[in-house]
């Protein structure tokens, strides 16, 4: 397939489950150069034999590549932050795949600090799960929330962005604090004052806006429909 998103060179996937795995499918079919990396051999090998570039290490999978996914269960992640960190590229987009925003937004600000971080969260997903399982139609329509914050490099979201419309999917703007609330269910605080406009809220908004207008001026016609949620 020809390649569409021109932001990133090389892309690093790590972790190869149903969804590292889809990710490594369909970034592959996007026509980008990706290599994957999974800490299970079995897991490894298994997508070594169907034809993927798969690592030894982490630091193999890191090197050189613009952007870093990482794609592994939320309690492996600060180790890998941890031995990831030496061998990150300079100004190379980390992002992950976790429900959870807050905790990796955390560990990536306490760990690579440096590093241009947005978190994200495909919803997508089957009642299977593991590396037999990936799909590359996987985030087909699929909302994809990207956490947008005040310190957000606005340039890396639009990037990443616009993979997710290559993949198929649709970006969704978002705080950690916003996705996290969504995940648990959470409500508006009652009594809040109608007169008193929430600072935080018009920040959000206000960025929102500016990624918007980004992605519609580097609209192509091979992303037909695609915009932000």
């Amino acid at each position: 397939m020809r390649r569409m998103t021109a932001s990133f060179g090389r892309v690093a996937v790590l972790g190869l489950g149903l969804i590292g795995g889809s990710l490594l499918h369909a970034i592959r079919q996007s026509g980008l150069d990706v290599v994957g990396y999974d800490i299970d051999p079995h897991t490894a090998s298994a997508a070594s034999g169907a034809g993927f570039p798969v690592t030894a290490s982490d630091a193999s999978a890191v090197h050189g590549a613009d952007l870093v996914i990482l794609a592994m269960p939320l309690p492996e992640l600060e180790a890998a932050l941890r031995s990831l960190a030496p061998h990150l590229a300079p100004g190379a987009v980390l992002t992950d795949v976790g429900t959870l925003k807050a905790p990796v937004l955390d560990l990536a600000r306490e760990i690579v600090p440096s590093t241009r971080f947005v978190g994200g969260h495909p919803l997508a997903g089957t009642e299977n799960s593991g590396w037999d399982a990936a799909d590359p139609l996987l985030f087909r329509d699929a909302p994809w929330s990207l956490t947008l914050e005040h310190d957000t490099d606005l340039a890396s979201w639009v990037a990443l962005a616009e993979l997710v419309c290559d993949l198929g999917a649709k970006p969704v703007p978002a705080t950690a604090h916003e996705q996290d609330a969504a995940v648990a269910h959470a409500r508006p605080r009652r009594g809040a004052r109608a007169d008193r406009p929430d600072r935080r809220a018009t920040r959000a908004l206000a960025r929102r806006r500016v990624v918007h207008d980004r992605l519609a001026r580097r609209a192509h016609p091979s992303r037909p429909g695609c915009h932000l949620v």
